[in-house]
């Protein structure tokens, strides 16, 4: 039973220790989210809220996670209705939604945005990895549909990502 207590107390450590790898990066100085909200038309709350990794103060700060549920929604949805425009078959159908939802694809597009200086995270190294980045487009188009509804989401998306 001691043993036990002793290797309960190690992996206690060892956590903590790991955690203390991870840096905490805050918006940018440079970043203007009055600015950046204007130019998307939203309010800087809700710019702010979509560029907020959940990781960011361990959560205590509201995140971008339900912006980003409603954006994956959304980018399935648009990526569907611009492919049946084209009367194509189940798997192209398929295939459209993956190609857009594709994180590699959506990071190169929040990339194209410039708004990597806005993001707030918690993560490794200082590193926002292009998972990060997709989830935060997909939040960023999740806020469009929430502040200016389903048109201003699909212009945005025509637009920005597909």
């Amino acid at each position: 039973m001691n043993n036990s207590l002793k290797l309960m107390a190690a992996q206690r450590r060892s956590i903590h220790l790991t955690r203390a790898l991870f840096n905490e990066k805050a918006a940018s100085a440079s970043f203007n989210t009055k600015s950046v909200a204007e130019q998307l038309n939203l309010s800087p709350n809700v710019l702010t809220q979509a560029l907020t990794h959940k990781s960011f103060k361990h959560g205590k700060v509201p995140s971008n996670e339900r912006l980003q549920y409603v954006g994956h929604r959304s980018l399935e949805f648009f990526a569907l209705e611009a492919s049946l425009n084209n009367k194509t078959g189940v798997e192209s159908l398929k295939k459209a939604i993956v190609n857009v939802v594709e994180p590699a694809h959506l990071a190169a597009k929040f990339d194209a945005l410039g708004l990597e200086a806005g993001i707030q995270c918690h993560l490794p190294q200082d590193v926002v990895t292009p998972s990060v980045k997709s989830k935060t487009l997909e939040a960023i188009v999740g806020a469009v549909y929430h502040e200016r509804g389903l048109n201003a989401a699909k212009e945005f998306v025509k637009k920005h990502v597909l």
